[in-house]
Parts: C-alpha cells; structure tokens; sequence
C-alpha cells in the first residue's frame, strides 16, 4: 500500500510540475523571482513564496503568522543556489516537490496507523479509510502546492498518532516530545500550537498545567520562536523595508502617478485603522451556513467545475455553486458519515481530542473570520478528523451491516478520486 501511495504522489508532482510553467519555472540567472512565480503561479490561494524563497532566500511569510518557516527553507535556498551553479536550471520546484512526496507520504502513513493501532480497525478499512481520506480534493492538492500545510499536515498526525497512542497505553506523553512537537506546529503556523497543546492537555491531564511542564514544553520553546520573529524582523525585514522605501520615495518622485497611488494607499489605510477594521484576512459579513456547504465541506472535497482553482483575491467569487445536485449529495453523504462517527464515539477520549481541534478551527475561521472568504486551503489542518470519526461507524457495526458500509465509502472514495482527478488533470493540462 505505501509503495502504492508512494508512486501515486510522485505521478501527482509530476503533473503538477510539468504542467505549471515548466520551462519558466526552472530559469536562473538574472531573473526576478519574485515577478517570475508570482504573475504566473495561480493555483486556487495557495502561495508560491516556497519557490521565491528557495530560489534567493528572504523572509516572505508573515514572521509573527510563521516565524519559523522562513528560516527552515534557509539550507533548502543553499542547496538550490548550488544546483543551479552546476545544472544552469532553478531547482526549485523539484526540491519543493521531494519534500511534497515526503511530508504527505508520511501524513498518509500515520492517519493509517491511526485507524490501525489506535482505532484498531481491520487492515482493510484502515486503507480505505486512508485512501477515503487522500481522495479529498484539497488534500490532495496539498500534495502538489509549494504552501505550509504539507508540513502541518505531517505534524499534526504525527502528534494525535503519538496522543493515540499514550492514551491508548495510558501513558503520559514525554515532555521533550510535546515542546518538538510545539516548536516545529507553531513555528510553521502559529495557531498549531493550540492544537498540541490540546493534545498534551487529553492525554497528561491535571500534570498538563503544572508549572514545569508549562515552562519546559510550552514557555521556552515560546522565547525561541519569539528570538526567531525579532530576528527577521529586527535585522532582515526592517532593511528591507528601509530599502523599498528608498525606491519608492525615489520613484514617486519622477512618477505623479505613481505618487498618486501611493497617497491614496496609504489614505485608505488610514482610515481602516482608525475604524478599527485594520486586521490581516479576516473578514466580517461573510455567510457561515453557505461557506460551511460550498466551501468547508462543499469545495474542500469536491472541486467546482466552474472558476476552477481560481483565487478569491483575482478571479474567483467567495462563493460558487455547483452545477449538478449530486455533487451536494456527495457532500451530504460525507458529512453524515462524519456526525454518524461523532455519534458513536461519543464516550471516547481520543475522538474528544480530536473534536477540540475541529472546533477549535471553526472558532477561528468561522466564528472570528480568519480566511473565511477561502476556508478550503485550510484542509489539511483538519479533513483527517472526518475518516478518524468514521472509524466508529466502523467498530460499532455488526458484521452483517460492516459491508454496506464498506461499499459506501469505497463508492465515494472511487468517484472522489476520478471526479477530482479529472478536474486537476484539465487545470494542469
């Protein structure tokens, strides 16, 4: 099954690469990356800064959103000035994509193990319910697309398969592991660490808010992420920013247009913050009913045929309906093996734990409009709690009925896999 999957990602990176700009991707020399990837990398809203950066490093991500990440694509950056050195092509999206194969290989190895050592369930549903899981859209998207999430999505299993595994034991989880595991989530995405430490809360309980653990899993590995942001921003972003400055104010000076902008911008600005409105993506007046139908379980799985993996900041709509009823009868199907599951597993530990992370996701990007407008590109961080809830369904049936159930969800896997494979072949093609 792994050499399967294996072959599969790589089929999936190859498609990706070889039909993104192949030709324009792969040029060094004396070229601006940043225009280079940036004007012509469009794939739904996921960000191409991997590729900027490895190409010639600089802090582009968010440093107090991700105050690690820059710096972890440091030796990545080295490592591709040297190929380009000695092949005369940027290498960069062939590195981005080993790590791609890697990093989704292993989340798809640990949600098995998952469904197989702590759900106990079968072989065969264990790799249906994995398969089930790679079948969705937007993870499968996580695959190919040089973003954050791959990484998220390898650590974020590896903690709830670690978390499964000492509450199953009833074990504590180690603490050098929690403050690793903290580090690496937080330094990716800020809002990962809630996750881990939900997870040490489950699984340590009361021992969870003593003052040493606190201070040795969560506090210091907290100072170093802070000297990691200051560090970027205090001696890197700071220049930077110093130097565009420079040119701005130079050009403004022979451009009136420009200038023009220029005012208008920073006016506009103004006026947000002063109303108090001035937050980075979030957005308000956003329906939540019909982003959780089209959006969170509507285009996170299912691909709209129409503005296909186009970008809500170009040239796509917050919201775009499907063309045929079925498609909202898969996604109906999906969610209710999903609250079926979460019904089952009611009373247990593990499925609570991994409900807080749901939840808490929802809080942020549905109650608090953090990247509402595109909640989809967000899946990775949590789409593997649905084939985890489904497990239940799994356990608590009887033989007689196991079988149906089998049959419905490979069903679904089958048609997810040729609906979505479809639409990404034509976009890639």
């Amino acid at each position: 099954m792994a050499a399967i999957v294996l072959v599969f990602l790589v089929a999936l990176n190859v498609l990706a690469i070889a039909g993104n700009h192949f030709e324009l991707f792969t040029r060094c020399g004396k070229v601006g990356y940043w225009s280079l990837f940036w004007n012509h990398y469009f794939v739904s809203g996921f960000d191409c800064y991997s590729y900027i950066i490895l190409s010639h490093w600089r802090p582009l991500y968010v440093a107090y959103r991700h105050p690690l990440l820059s710096l972890m694509l440091w030796p990545l950056s080295q490592l591709n000035n040297w190929l380009m050195g000695i092949t005369g092509h940027n290498c960069a999206v062939f590195i981005v994509a080993f790590f791609l194969i890697l990093l989704t290989f292993y989340s798809f190895l640990f949600v098995r193990r998952i469904l197989r050592e702590v759900m106990e369930l079968k072989r065969y549903d264990a790799t249906l319910l994995s398969v089930f899981l790679f079948s969705f859209a937007y993870i499968t998207l996580t695959a190919i697309v040089p973003d954050h999430f791959a990484i998220s999505m390898f650590i974020l299993t590896l903690t709830l398969y670690v978390a499964g595994r000492d509450l199953q034991k009833g074990r504590l989880m180690k603490g050098w592991k929690v403050a690793l595991y903290y580090f690496i989530a937080s330094g990716v995405t800020l809002t990962n660490g809630v996750k881990i430490f939900l997870a040490n809360w489950f699984v340590n309980g009361r021992k969870a808010w003593h003052w040493r653990n606190l201070l040795f899993t969560f506090a210091f590995p907290t100072v170093i992420l802070l000297g990691c942001y200051f560090f970027q921003e205090q001696g890197i972003v700071a220049k930077e920013m110093q130097k565009r400055q420079y040119i701005v104010e130079q050009r403004m000076k022979k451009d009136s247009t420009f200038a023009a902008r220029q005012k208008l911008q920073k006016r506009h600005n103004n006026v947000k913050m002063n109303e108090g409105k001035y937050m980075d993506c979030t957005y308000e007046d956003i329906p939540v009913g019909r982003t959780v139908i089209e959006n969170v379980f509507g285009e996170s799985i299912q691909l709209h045929d129409r503005y296909l993996l186009k970008d809500v900041g170009r040239n796509r709509p917050v919201f775009v309906s499907y063309s045929h009823w079925w498609n909202y009868a898969i996604e109906a199907l999906v969610v209710l093996l999903f609250l079926g599951g979460i019904w089952k597993g009611r009373r247990e530990r593990f499925l609570w734990l991994c409900l807080s992370w749901f939840a808490f996701d929802a809080t942020i990007h549905l109650i608090l409009g953090f990247a509402i407008i595109e909640p989809y590109i967000m899946t990775a961080h949590w789409a593997f709690i649905i084939p985890i809830a489904t497990a239940y369904l799994f356990r608590s049936e009887s033989v007689k009925h196991l079988w149906l159930l089998r049959t419905l969800v490979l069903l679904l896997t089958v048609y997810l896999f040729t609906y979505n494979g479809y639409w990404l072949i034509k976009f890639f093609c």
